[in-house]
């Protein structure tokens, strides 16, 4: 598992990690965490809880990994890797992860989170603890950008696609849905990512919030 701490990347072995996760009561993780904003304000505020952000590009997850190394937030890793890698990052390791994050994904992030591959969402119900929990919050509009949305060969965002084709490839790998909902302004003002700041919020770029549960008595 390559790791930034501060300016550097390092390598946090398999061994070492298991003895890392045991130290905290709950494990979460943010997939496509950009600067590593969110996994870092949060994990200031729950020292019992280890955050992990999830980013390929090393370089962005260098700002607030500085940070945590300045303020000694122990309880926080910026792990250098991507969606499609998810096995190659966590190896062996399962049932671990109490809650997945997914915050305005973008590229081929987005692309995976609508229309997901059955690897991928094995992935997180491999990762998951029985009742673990995957939140996302998506927005996209062709209007808005409508080369990346072509490139990426995106439906039109609605309830109609989140229920008719996202929502059962999620429920065919066991996972729940638990809700779906478009998401107000007012509600996205008071999420602290990178993301929520440079997608503008209008009436043409609507905005879902969906969770999923991994099934209790899944194996």
């Amino acid at each position: 598992m390559r790791v930034v701490q501060g300016n550097k990347l390092v390598e946090l072995l398999s061994l070492d990690f298991g003895k890392l996760i045991r130290k905290y009561s709950e494990i979460r993780i943010d997939i496509g965490a950009g600067d590593g904003g969110f996994v870092y304000k949060n994990a200031k505020n729950d020292p019992e809880i280890l955050w992990i952000g999830i980013d390929p590009v090393e370089k962005q997850l260098r700002k607030f990994s500085r940070k945590a190394v300045r303020n000694k937030v122990d309880n926080v890793l910026f792990v250098v890797g991507s969606v499609e890698m998810l096995d190659e990052v966590f190896g062996n390791y399962k049932d671990f992860v109490a809650k997945i994050y997914i915050l305005f994904p973008w590229g081929s992030l987005l692309k995976q989170t609508v229309q997901p591959d059955e690897e991928i969402l094995k992935n997180y119900h491999r990762l998951l603890i029985p009742g673990g929990k995957i939140e996302i919050i998506l927005g996209y509009s062709k209007s808005a950008e409508p080369s990346e949305i072509n490139r990426l060969d995106l439906d039109k965002l609605d309830q109609e696609l989140l229920k008719e084709k996202t929502i059962p490839a999620y429920k065919k790998s066991g996972l729940t849905s638990n809700k779906v909902e478009r998401v107000n302004k007012e509600n996205l003002r008071k999420l602290e990512t990178s993301w929520r700041k440079r997608l503008k919020y209008s009436d043409t770029r609507p905005v879902y919030y969906l969770e999923f549960e991994k099934e209790r008595d899944s194996e």
